[in-house]
């Protein structure tokens, strides 16, 4: 473009060469047909020589040519002005032009998304730098020129492929409309796949359609990440823990359906709501104790306390509460997950009841063991004593009380015993009514004070060969059991509740015990 004003003033030189040579021509020509014309007025009929005519002339074409130069050297100074200034705009224009074309060409190379245009038959007319990376080429040559349908191959994002004339960038192509489409997948070089999300434009030259220029982003990684999500979310929902999440004000921010099983609020119900109103009265301290550490973040782990449910009843819980922060570290509130334990409590209990029972069986055992032990000693001296004292009835009849109190004895040690499951089984026929009979003793000691006993015993009943023990061990179970059902005393507003041994029971034993035979 430097070399255009110059050219340009070359030729205004030769023309302006022409035109002069042209007027003075004309002018030599005028001057010399009236020269002498000229020469009759101007010297009044002097006759003019030769060498003056010659110096005339001469004069005369150098007045002319000066003139000539005169005016066509200022005409081409203003022209020659203007060309500069011309150039000056076209270099300018031409500068601005480059610029803009390395701006748009850097915007195209710095981009991070992938665009590439294509022509109405459908191939490749160019392509970026991200373009190229992100469908693993490393030279456009590889993709100018193919047709990207059949080079990408579009795929829908269950993975089965788009034909052409489905593929919604082919049929925008051809309608000159735009597209967005956030749920394909485009194939690359090496053969694996990326999901993408990619916007389509028509492109356009004096309103004529000549393509489209499509920009497009690899999404694999967000998809990654939904998934992820997604997955942590169905986690969440199908807890059966109480997931919830709390501001550092105690304002309640999410509540999962766990939360709503084991508290029994809705949603609804709770978000934005203190979560002081899940905590008794004397628990609402709980919190600020929590939140100090949280604050210092650490993290509160399987703290077992209790919490109030919608209907008022009282659960344990075990709560394990850690920091919740954003992107940059800020602490922005407090993440909880609460297991409503109540049940493994009561299993708990139940176990330590069942072990204290034990260890009460085992010291009730040994000690009749060794009260036995006694007892027997006692029951021989007092039939060997029986045997000598033969002239004094009162004696022999002490000695014969202190017999049948030892074998009452010996009858309480063996229930005991049987309790312990230390006492080996001695099967025998016996009568159902007669054990109930014997255990009168032993219920009593059993049963709670607010508890009547009324014996209504069976009658016509067979009778059974089995251990008595056993049997007064199952007794001993029932009647345990009716206890534990009935309200106690303080419950009650009645008379003193009944537990009656009725006709049922011993026939119950006795068919029971003829099943099994």
């Amino acid at each position: 473009m430097a070399a255009e004003p110059e050219q340009s003033q070359r030729y205004s030189v030769i023309l302006q060469a022409v035109v002069a040579a042209a007027v003075a021509a004309l002018c030599f020509l005028i001057f010399e047909s009236s020269k002498e014309f000229l020469f009759a007025t101007l010297f009044a009929g002097r006759e003019v020589t030769r060498w003056e005519s010659h110096i005339y002339t001469i004069l005369f074409g150098a007045l002319v040519a000066a003139l000539l130069a005169y005016f066509i050297g200022g005409k081409r100074a203003r022209l020659y002005h203007e060309l500069l200034e011309t150039a000056a705009k076209n270099r300018e224009t031409t500068e601005r032009l480059a610029l803009s074309e390395e701006l748009y060409r850097l915007l195209l190379e710095s981009t991070g998304e992938g665009i590439f245009g294509v022509d109405m038959r459908g191939c490749c007319t160019f392509i970026n730098p991200s373009g190229l990376r992100l469908l693993g080429y490393s030279d456009p040559a590889e993709v100018l020129g193919r047709h990207t349908h059949t080079l990408i191959h579009h795929t829908r994002k269950d993975g089965s492929p788009f034909p052409a004339e489905e593929c919604p960038a082919v049929r925008a192509l051809f309608a000159g409309r735009g597209v967005h489409v956030d749920d394909e997948v485009y194939w690359k070089k090496d053969g694996t796949s990326i999901a993408v999300e990619y916007w389509c434009y028509p492109m356009f030259h004096d309103g004529k359609l000549i393509g489209k220029v499509t920009a497009f982003l690899d999404i694999s990684a967000r998809k990654r990440d939904e998934e992820v999500m997604r997955r942590l979310a169905d986690i969440v929902e199908s807890s059966q823990d109480a997931i919830v999440s709390l501001s550092l004000d105690g304002l309640i921010l999410s509540w999962n359906p766990g939360a709503e099983r084991v508290f029994g609020y809705l949603e609804a119900e709770v978000i934005g709501k203190p979560v002081a109103m899940l905590t008794s009265p004397e628990a609402h301290a709980e919190y600020s104790e929590v939140l100090k550490k949280i604050e210092a973040r650490q993290k509160v782990d399987q703290w077992e306390t209790t919490r109030i449910r919608k209907d008022g009843e009282r659960i344990d819980i075990s709560l394990t509460a850690s920091p919740m922060t954003d992107a940059s570290g800020k602490l922005t509130g407090v993440s909880a997950i609460i297991r409503d334990i109540t049940e493994r409590k009561s299993l708990q209990a139940q176990l330590l009841h069942a072990q204290k029972m034990d260890a009460l069986g085992q010291v009730a055992g040994a000690v009749a063991h060794d009260f036995n032990n006694l007892l027997m000693v006692i029951t021989g001296s007092a039939e060997l004593l029986q045997d000598r004292i033969k002239s004094s009835r009162p004696a022999r009849g002490y000695l014969g009380q202190i017999k049948h109190a030892t074998e009452q004895a010996a009858g309480l040690t063996r229930q005991l015993l049987a309790f312990s499951r230390k006492q080996k089984l001695q099967p025998r026929v016996l009568n159902l009514n007669d054990v109930i009979k014997g255990m009168g003793a032993m219920l009593p000691r059993v049963l709670r004070a607010d508890i009547e006993i009324r014996t209504h015993l069976g009658s016509s009943l067979a009778s059974v060969r089995a251990d008595p023990i056993q049997i007064e061990q199952v007794i001993l179970n029932l009647a345990v059991n009716a206890r534990d059902a009935m309200p106690r005393e303080a419950d009650s507003r009645s008379k003193p509740q009944m537990w009656n041994s009725t006709r049922s029971i011993p026939r119950a034993i006795w068919e029971c015990i003829r099943e099994i035979m």
